[in-house]
């Protein structure tokens, strides 16, 4: 299984269109389980983790926009 850091960075920089939706579901889950993992057992990395959540979130609105605004042409 990949870690959450590896996932974020695969939809961070995924140029496909197709995968990308797939991707970022991914990528997202992996960041709240490991939220989740550092509230029972606190650790350095919720800092690295709300940044790479916000991140991911941001894209996902990116692609949401395009996709929706290729539909409407």
């Amino acid at each position: 299984m990949k870690k959450w850091s590896e996932l974020y960075h695969e939809a961070m920089t995924e140029s496909n269109a197709t995968r990308l939706p797939r991707l970022l579901d991914n990528a997202i889950d992996a960041v709240l389980d490991q939220i989740e993992d550092t509230f029972t057992r606190p650790s350095g990395q919720l800092r690295d983790l709300t940044k790479a959540l916000n991140d991911l979130r941001a894209r996902r609105k990116e692609v949401e926009g395009t996709s929706a605004r290729r539909n409407a042409a």
